[in-house]
């Protein structure tokens, strides 16, 4: 009876976690098909075509400033170099020039009948074009809900539930300072927290669902469960503030067995990471 009072009591630790940001940093991997494409100078080469798909990172911190006065409107704008748009599709790719950073969020509650969140780049890079034709440029995702259900506040999101946004599309567009336009990309968004491997090598980002965790809770050692075999991967432990206790370097297989060793009993996190992926961080709690 004590020791399943205790497992009920830690389920009900981990529920209360599960609902405490662990950090101000998010990354939303997104999947988009592409609908619309515009190459006046041939700059893509035919490269990318209807239905092709567009592989993003989005980069943002929680805890950026609103400077939009109005209850209704919120402006979060960063000028972190880390900040920003990472799109990749078919070899091509379009991303926050991070020399010159200026990305913003706006979410939009219950205004002219209709809520609205904006995720724009200004000053972005493309591997394909010349100086001149990334003098304008814009990567911009859009969400639109007429229904005014999709939101409860104009506070910087967390996460975003595409099942709560009737329309979500993704813009890609480059063109000199005379107007001449030279890309013009729109994707559909059909997924997000979800990245596929890119040719370019940027790092990807795998859900934490695609890993079996058993025991969690525990009390000598668990095991991770991958979908894959890792390869030379590193395991960083991080306790409830944020301070990192423990690492664990050269895993490799579809196994991690974790001993708690000098652990103490609470929280912890844990981010599994090779040179081209990483885990998203994963919830742990150490009981007595």
């Amino acid at each position: 009876m004590k020791k399943y009072t205790a497992f009920i009591v830690s389920f009900l630790i981990i529920q209360l976690y599960s609902n405490i940001s662990f950090a101000q940093t998010r990354i939303l991997c997104i999947k988009a098909v592409v609908d619309y494409v515009h190459d006046s100078q041939a700059l893509l080469n035919g490269s990318v075509t209807f239905g092709d798909t567009v592989y993003a990172k989005m980069t943002y911190d929680l805890g950026t400033t609103d400077n939009n006065v109005s209850p209704s409107i919120a402006d979060y704008v960063s000028y972190n170099k880390a900040h920003g748009f990472d799109c990749t599709v078919k070899g091509n790719r379009f991303r926050t020039d991070s020399s010159a950073a200026f990305f913003r969020i706006e979410t939009i509650n219950n205004f002219n009948a209709s809520d609205n969140i904006a995720f724009t780049s200004i000053n972005n890079r493309c591997n394909r074009c010349t100086h001149s034709f990334e003098e304008e440029s814009l990567i911009d995702w859009e969400l639109h809900d007429n229904t005014q259900n999709a939101l409860s506040n104009t506070n910087i999101p967390t996460f975003v539930d595409l099942n709560s946004w009737p329309a979500s599309a993704l813009q890609i567009h480059f063109s000199n300072l005379v107007g001449d336009s030279a890309i013009d990309i729109a994707a559909n968004i059909v997924s997000i927290d979800t990245c596929q491997p890119a040719s370019n090598g940027i790092q990807d980002l795998v859900a934490t669902e695609n890993i079996k965790l058993y025991p969690n809770p525990f009390h000598d050692n668990t095991t991770f469960y991958f979908p894959f075999a890792i390869n030379n991967a590193t395991a960083s432990i991080f306790n409830a503030c944020g301070q990192q206790v423990k690492s664990i370097k050269n895993i490799s297989g579809k196994q991690l067995h974790l001993q708690r060793d000098a652990l103490s009993s609470g929280m912890y996190f844990i981010q599994v990471s090779t040179a081209s992926q990483s885990f998203a961080m994963i919830r742990v709690l150490i009981v007595d």
